[in-house]
């Protein structure tokens, strides 16, 4: 058996470090989860390891002097089984983090409502779920600000049967009606529902329960301001969003939203409208050239952002900005610094 020392390191393709301004991470894209690493372990790796250098040349490299640390930086990454050794060195295919293919005009979308919402009108709201459906929308997120009934729920959820909609998040104000067995009878009746999240609990509790997330938070929401929040909750390491977060707006990327007003928006808290779901399709709102340019503002672009080692998982806001007449300016609720 060939010793450590003369061997070549291998991430797996899976595994991707990125490196921040003081530390960086290994976001493991196939179990979706990261941990963190000195820049000097993100270093040894670009530079070397994945350059046809062994573990023996990286040594020497550094003149024998940090051996012990070397051997550490190396067991830690095959005890968190994100490489391996071989006797060779190995010119292993690398994913393509710096394309995103996605046919889909529009991925996902969020619709507002209060009490005085037009488009909670079931023709209404059953028109604009067929316009989606026609754009292949595939998850939708549904948030109320003021009251919502069982039956009313479940008339909205209704509309998406027969659509390309595969995934129904609702943002609800907690009510006692809603008991697990409803919650459960609701979900057995329209399997695309995953998650739903009661605001102004009495508790705060996360319930996993086969195929949908119940969450319960003691926070209050009641308008699209209390959206934008930038919190490790959020953070998500997917392959396919790891692509689309490098290359475009990790929150903001072929999204289309629709205001409690009926605006069509980005997002429910830009201010930018783009027409009323009353006389303005979908479609034609998309074709806007302004209305895509978001999209394209990715965290490489972003003020502070860009040194920050979370930045390809983490989710965006341009809503809320440091500085609203800078587009790439970090975002106002983040409350993380990586300088």
């Amino acid at each position: 058996m060939i010793e450590k020392k003369s061997k070549y390191f291998n991430l797996y393709a899976c595994c991707i470090p990125v490196k921040g301004a003081k530390r960086s991470i290994i976001c493991d894209l196939q179990r979706d989860k990261f941990d963190f690493i000195p820049n000097a372990l993100y270093k040894l790796l670009f530079n070397f390891a994945q350059n046809r250098k062994s573990i023996a040349e990286i040594k020497i490299f550094f003149k024998n002097k940090n051996d012990a640390i070397i051997d550490e930086y190396f067991d830690f990454l095959i005890e968190k089984e994100y490489g391996f050794f071989s006797e060779q060195f190995l010119n292993l295919p690398r994913i393509e983090v710096d394309k995103y293919n996605e046919p889909k005009e529009i991925t996902n979308s969020i619709i507002d409502f209060d009490k005085n919402s037009i488009h909670f009108q079931t023709d209404i709201f059953q028109n604009i779920i067929n316009q989606l459906s026609d754009l292949w929308c595939e998850a939708v997120e549904l948030r109320f600000y003021d009251f919502i009934s069982v039956k009313r729920l479940a008339e909205k959820l209704n509309c998406f049967e027969g659509s390309t909609v595969r995934d129904v998040e609702v943002l609800m104000e907690y009510n006692s009606n809603f008991g697990l067995e409803k919650i459960i009878e609701i979900r057995l009746q329209n399997s695309r529902l995953r998650k739903i999240t009661f605001y102004n609990s009495v508790y705060n509790k996360i319930l996993e329960h086969e195929e949908i997330t119940i969450i319960y938070t003691k926070d209050y929401i009641n308008s699209e301001q209390c959206c934008g929040i930038i919190s490790p909750w959020y953070f998500v390491s997917k392959t396919e969003t790891f692509c689309e977060f490098k290359n475009y707006n990790s929150c903001l990327n072929r999204k289309i939203s629709i205001n409690k007003e009926g605006n069509i928006t980005n997002c429910p808290s830009m201010p930018e409208s783009y027409g009323n779901i009353i006389g303005t399709t979908l479609k034609t709102a998309l074709e806007s050239t302004d209305f895509k340019a978001v999209w394209k503002i990715k965290k490489d672009d972003i003020d502070v952002c860009r040194f920050c080692e979370f930045r390809y998982i983490c989710i965006d806001c341009r809503a809320y900005i440091t500085d609203s007449k800078n587009p790439y300016s970090k975002p106002l609720k983040c409350k993380y610094n990586p300088l």
